[in-house]
């Protein structure tokens, strides 16, 4: 039997039911929209802090490697206020003196994130280790950092990183580092990731985890 016009009408959607359905897939779209740059944004500020903390491993391991082939010490310390926020040189030390004419025998230097921060986030319960800091040198005048939104930290023992001919980590008075450095996101404080020293020197990553909050495993 065909189908009156006046049937096919009542089959079919309004123009009032057509816009409400668009309405509603546009409020869908918008919230999805905000909800998947959230998630983006969140991936790639936790990409920043794990390549900057495996940035100064590879960079420390390297420094180990030289030290070890060259049988002669290698140090690491912070590019200007003393700061690791600030990036990284790297320079044969064999007296770890840490002075000017030592510092400026520059093998490589490096820079991280501006997102990536080493300053523990005030919500952020506080994190055992002293950034590699060195109690047994006295900080002194260090290169000023450009960007004014790097902590200025020379009032700190000097931090450094410094590895003798057998690869251990060492400081000036002689004794061994067993320590520990905190990389977390500028934007989303909850994102970290440690960058732990063992007494040998080897050295490891690790994201705090409800298992292991602390990371002592």
């Amino acid at each position: 039997m065909p189908t009156s016009s006046q049937d096919t009408l009542t089959k079919g959607f309004t123009l009032l039911e057509c816009m409400a359905v668009m309405s509603l897939m546009a409020v869908f779209l918008l919230f999805a929209g905000q909800f998947s740059s959230a998630i983006f944004a969140s991936y790639h500020a936790r990409n920043e802090v794990y390549a900057s903390a495996q940035a100064l491993m590879f960079d420390a391991q390297h420094v180990r490697a030289k030290a070890r082939t060259h049988k002669s010490t290698v140090s690491m310390m912070p590019l200007c206020n003393n700061s690791w926020e600030s990036g990284w040189i790297a320079f044969h030390n064999p007296e770890m003196l840490f002075t000017p004419e030592e510092i400026s025998n520059i093998l490589w230097q490096k820079t991280i994130s501006t997102q990536v921060t080493t300053q523990r986030p005030r919500t952020n319960a506080p994190v055992s280790g002293t950034q590699f800091s060195d109690v047994s040198i006295k900080s002194y005048a260090h290169p000023q950092c450009k960007n004014p939104s790097i902590p200025n930290e020379t009032h700190e023992k000097l931090r450094h990183i410094t590895f003798n001919a057998l690869g251990a980590a060492q400081t000036k008075n002689g004794s061994f580092v067993a320590n520990r450095i905190v990389f977390w996101s500028k934007v989303y404080p909850n994102i970290e990731y440690q960058l732990i020293m063992g007494d040998g020197g080897r050295l490891r990553l690790c994201k705090p985890e409800a298992i292991n909050p602390q990371c002592k495993l």
